[in-house]
């Protein structure tokens, strides 16, 4: 089964400025009443383009259930592309919708500079 696709509503750094966090929208009004539950760490594959640009995000399934997911952040505007292993953390909302992810800044090889502050 293919994964399933998202693009994030919001992105920002986390207030310690060590990972970048991608929020998604609610699926109703009500959604975000009890703030959402993070979750297990999981690996995904990040693609990243020139100059540390933060393009895509592959999700692998995860223990809630879930199937798989790929997200778009930002656009492939030319150049080399490369792909490396990272963990990702979820949270969930109440009613189980994905609310936000955070993928570490930095790790084995590779650091996000865009779409992340530093430019």
């Amino acid at each position: 089964m293919a994964p399933a696709t998202a693009r994030p509503s919001g992105i920002a750094l986390s207030e310690d400025g060590s990972a970048v966090v991608l929020y998604f929208p609610a699926s109703s009004d009500d959604e975000w009443a009890v703030p959402p539950v993070a979750g297990a760490w999981r690996p995904a594959t990040l693609t990243m383009g020139e100059g540390g640009r933060l393009l895509d995000l592959e999700v692998a399934a995860g223990s809630e259930g879930d199937g798989g997911l790929d997200i778009e952040v930002s656009p492939w505007l030319g150049g080399t592309v490369r792909q490396v292993s990272v963990r990702v953390q979820s949270w969930r909302s109440a009613r189980g919708s994905l609310a936000r992810l955070m993928i570490p800044r930095r790790g084995a090889g590779y650091e996000i500079t865009y779409p992340s502050g530093n430019q």
